[in-house]
């Protein structure tokens, strides 16, 4: 089932605690905030598809917000509702004057909340499909579906018009589509297949369907099924070649090995060009993005230049210059002070102080590295430890206090992922298994190794689910029956580029060492 994300400004932690376990049962994405400035801030970098906000913060009211809003095009259309402990008629008029879509006055029931922010959604999504039929156009994410997916549907109604693609790096691509049939693509300097086949391994981005008559040469030389069949096929030779890398985020730079063999050699401008593009900056999927070269023999070219050892993985710092000269820049908290202790008494455990790593456990498609990357920050690396366990495993740190730091260990579910978790018990504060949404096929063994890990260890534990926007996601509500949880176990819904959803997976732990007290939420909303 595909999700949506709500914003919710409030600063009282219990709201914000009960309103989110609600959203996320309903497999919402949700990003929070106690600032409205703050949130003005989120709404600009994440566009969400609606704002859930207490009137009454202490920085900027609920009113006022609005207005500020509003005043911002890139983000004016965003739906609001505002929480309210106000019942009048000149606060609902008010309220209504600056452009909400619904007040709520509290206490409220969060089913209800939930139902009114469906509602409110339906309807937009309703207004925004009648706006783009009458221009002859339809928009929508990568994360809902495919290149492939769309070109079968634009096959099975016959359209005709031109598709623009935009990947989440900002680079943009075109389809032409005559009669449902791909007749022609471009993106940067290659044109018809090999651009189709550049685009579809696009997982994030944007697409825009203009219906309309094209004029353009056919240069695709195969049917639609063949296109889909090769790009298929270009998928697995890509998944192979990756395998034999750190991972699509490690950063690659030229070895000095390497340096000395080329230094007193004349190399060409196409090889020079390639080279250039691991400066030390550049993760591989960012090399692959870049070069001008089509993916598969980009990728071909890199592993066999790290096999050679003339490509050697970079570990990721940043530093910041001072009149003092170079030094390491200060990396901040993630978790505020009352997240801190919430961590603190769900997951710390005082008496064990070695205890300091978290696993995160899933397939290469879960998100697992991602969600490595986004909390490590500079600290994140991939490392395989050969006597152990021969896959590349996600390294990093992450602070959640000042002065107070924990490892974090993304690991895929291979074989002998047992012995190398139990040669890693004695670190290891609690643990996340990351479900993809769709991989139907690891759902039986990520059953049976939810099973396994809760009865081997007794830590503080979470069952989290990826890619829920992808148009073939199967929903939360049939996974639970088919990995076997138990009835006290939640699935939780999860964005690995959305620090604020991954704090959540990490601030709802289910500790079988906490009281059931603890864990109780209410399910009435006050102030």
């Amino acid at each position: 089932m595909n999700t949506k994300t709500i914003l919710i400004i409030d600063d009282d932690t219990k709201n914000i605690e009960v309103l989110v376990s609600g959203l996320v049962n309903n497999q919402f994405q949700v990003v929070t905030t106690n600032s409205g400035y703050n949130g003005l801030i989120k709404a600009r970098q994440l566009n969400p598809d609606l704002i859930l906000m207490d009137t009454e913060i202490g920085d900027l009211g609920g009113i006022e917000f609005v207005r500020k809003l509003r005043e911002d095009a890139q983000i004016a259309e965003i739906p609001v509702i505002l929480l309210s402990t106000r019942d009048g008629l000149q606060d609902r008029i008010k309220a209504y004057e600056v452009g909400i879509k619904d007040y709520i006055v509290k206490p409220m029931h969060v089913s209800e909340i939930v139902a009114r922010i469906k509602m409110i959604l339906f309807r937009v999504e309703q207004r925004q499909s009648e706006q783009d039929a009458k221009m002859g156009r339809i928009s929508g994410n990568l994360e809902e579906k495919s290149l492939a997916e769309i070109i079968k549907d634009f096959a099975m109604n016959h359209v005709t018009g031109i598709l623009t693609v935009t990947s989440g790096f900002g680079k943009s691509g075109q389809v032409f589509f005559r009669n449902g049939q791909v007749i022609n693509a471009i993106v940067g300097n290659f044109r018809g297949e090999r651009a189709v086949y550049l685009m579809i391994p696009w997982s994030r981005g944007k697409y825009t369907m203009v219906f309309q008559e094209i004029d353009i040469k056919d240069e695709v030389g195969i049917s639609n099924l063949g296109l889909l069949l090769q790009a298929r096929k270009r998928l697995e030779q890509r998944a192979q070649l990756l395998q034999q890398l750190p991972g699509l985020h490690s950063i690659l730079t030229i070895s000095s090995t390497f340096l000395h063999i080329i230094e007193n050699r004349k190399m060409s401008a196409d090889v020079m060009r390639f080279i250039q593009l691991f400066n030390g900056e550049r993760t591989v999927q960012r090399v692959l993005e870049d070069s001008f070269q089509d993916d598969l023999v980009t990728l071909e070219r890199i592993v066999k230049m790290y096999q050679q050892e003339f490509l050697t993985e970079l570990p990721q710092k940043i530093t910041v210059k001072s009149e003092e000269g170079r030094v390491p820049q200060k990396i901040e908290p993630i978790f505020t002070e009352e997240e801190y202790q919430t961590f603190q008494r769900r997951v710390l455990r005082p008496d064990e102080q070695q205890r300091r790593a978290l696993f995160l456990l899933g397939t290469s498609g879960s998100g697992k590295n991602e969600v490595v990357q986004l909390l490590a920050g500079p600290s994140y690396r991939t490392k395989t430890m050969k006597s152990l366990f021969p896959f590349p495993v996600d390294l990093g740190k992450v602070a959640i206090a000042a002065e107070q730091e924990i490892s974090l260990l993304g690991i895929p579910v291979e074989k002998n992922l047992r012995e190398f978790v139990d040669s890693l018990e004695d670190h290891m504060l609690g643990y996340i298994i990351l479900v993809s949404a769709i991989e139907p096929d690891t759902f039986s063994y990520l059953g049976y190794l939810i099973k396994t890990f809760r009865n081997r260890y007794q830590l503080p534990y979470a069952i989290a689910v990826s890619n829920l926007r992808h148009a073939q996601a199967i929903g939360i509500e049939s996974l639970t029956p088919q990995l076997g949880l138990e009835s006290y176990e939640e699935l939780m819904p999860c964005n690995p580029r959305d620090l604020d959803n991954v704090k959540m997976l990490m601030l709802n732990l289910h500790s079988p060492y906490t009281s059931r007290e603890y864990l109780q939420i209410p399910v009435n909303i006050g102030h």
